[in-house]
């Protein structure tokens, strides 16, 4: 099957000087980012722009959950030397805002394809 439509809910994730954000993205429609808690009346949704300035690697805050010390061989290697650990599927909204250019996950057991699928259309979109 074909990823059509994903949607993270982001209730923790600092950016632009809120917190809380949604991430949406249909295939073929582009991604878009909403205010999770902002009650401003402006909710109209902004299309998300991938920015050539994010020389920076988001990866899991978590040794466990993946090979670090590769991931930032890897990063190095293509020039990237900034590193965000963090949890949940927010590094993908990371990399889908412009805010890191590389998430490399070099997993040490089985990943599922439901903790990739909403995250990868979002990227994928923007």
């Amino acid at each position: 099957g074909e990823v059509k439509v994903g949607i993270l809910g982001c209730p923790a994730l600092e950016l632009d000087g809120s917190t809380g954000h949604l991430f949406t993205a249909v295939r073929g429609r582009g991604s878009f980012r909403l205010p999770l808690f902002e009650e401003t009346g402006d909710t109209q949704p902004r299309a998300l722009l991938v920015s050539d300035d994010a020389a920076c690697m988001v990866q899991s805050f978590e040794a466990s959950h993946g090979n670090h010390a590769a991931q930032q061989d890897v990063g190095s290697e293509m020039g990237i030397e900034s590193v965000i650990r963090m949890d949940s599927q927010a590094k993908y909204a990371m990399v889908a805002s412009g805010r890191a250019s590389l998430y490399l996950r070099l997993s040490n057991y089985k990943e599922n394809i439901w903790d990739h699928a909403a995250g990868s259309i979002v990227v994928e979109e923007a």
